[in-house]
């Protein structure tokens, strides 16, 4: 962008890439067929679960899954569950993207949990807000970060590399920095409001940059003060503080993630245990019992932000070569 400092709304802006550039198992930045991001998916699932690739080909073979792009389709990408036929269905508008894929085995994520749970009564099937996002996010990790290590060297592999680290990079600014800017902006909303303080529109501009500058520090070039308009989870009369379980749930999921994956300490089984176990533990026994791990104590927090520091590093390196070029 030639920029030397980003402006807040420029975090998530897209790198620009060689769209006809292939990795050297033939996979492209782009132009992905849908047919072959099913395939990477199940095949990245299947080196730590046979179980959730087999998931896979049975959701593709009984269409559970609704993924054609569309003229006037809704972009929203989700996952629900059909209780009385036991199935879940898995809504996405798949273009090609690497974003697409992992969008997909983000869903597929949470489809297998509901297939997990099918057979347990409905109440088993109330997930805690703060762990409906383990499953979906653990699988797009065990995906993005399978694929990454496959992939070899060459121009169009690190043309790869850098699409998915990028994406992995954006994930941490949606599940972890931008959450918890929007949880302080609505705490000290609720505060004002307690106080019987009149929130006009200029103070919640106020109160947003105020927030941000708190999150990142006076690194930006600039803020976005009408942030609180368009953040759709503000809205929700239902629901307060919509935002905490995307960061608990993304960071619990990376620790699983290390546990699993890098420390072989975690079996499939485990895993399907511990989904099935979600809808009746505290969060604190899920993961005494499952994983042996203490959530109360920062350990298992530090192992999450490890994973994730690799990732920006790696991130880092990869668009430094590409600068000097």
């Amino acid at each position: 962008m030639g920029l030397e400092r980003l402006a807040e709304a420029d975090l998530l802006a897209p790198l620009t890439y060689d769209a006809r550039s292939e990795a050297a198992d033939g996979s492209a930045v782009e132009g992905i067929s849908y047919e072959a991001a099913l395939t990477m998916i199940a095949e990245e699932f299947g080196r730590f679960s046979p179980a959730m690739a087999a998931f896979v080909r049975e959701a593709v073979e009984k269409r559970w899954i609704e993924a054609e792009a569309r003229e006037d389709k809704s972009l929203i990408t989700y996952c629900t569950y059909l209780p009385v036929s036991k199935q879940p269905r898995v809504f996405t508008t798949f273009t090609g993207r690497f974003q697409d894929v992992q969008m997909l085995a983000h869903e597929l994520g949470h489809a297998y949990h509901f297939q997990q749970v099918s057979e347990q009564s409905a109440l088993a099937h109330r997930v805690p807000m703060s762990l409906v996002e383990i499953p979906s996010t653990f699988a797009d990790t065990v995906f993005s970060k399978g694929y990454l290590a496959r992939l070899e060297d060459g121009e169009g592999a690190k043309a790869a590399k850098t699409a998915l680290l990028n994406e992995r990079v954006n994930q941490m600014i949606l599940y972890v920095w931008r959450p918890f800017m929007q949880f302080l902006f609505e705490r000290q909303a609720v505060e004002a409001c307690r106080r019987g303080e009149a929130l006009s529109a200029t103070r919640l501009d106020e109160l947003m940059i105020e927030v941000q500058k708190r999150v990142y520090g006076e690194r930006l070039a600039a803020y976005t003060p009408v942030y609180w308009i368009s953040n759709n989870l503000y809205y929700l009369t239902d629901r307060t503080y919509f935002n905490y379980p995307y960061t608990f749930g993304y960071l619990f999921s990376a620790g699983l993630y290390a546990v699993a994956m890098e420390q072989g300490e975690l079996s499939p089984e485990q895993y399907d245990a511990l989904l099935q176990d979600m809808g009746r533990m505290s969060v604190e026994d899920l993961a005494r019992k499952h994983l042996g791990a203490d959530v109360t104590e920062e350990a298992f927090w530090q192992q999450a932000f490890d994973l994730l520091y690799a990732d920006v590093e790696a991130f880092l390196a990869v668009t430094e070569a590409r600068r000097r070029k």
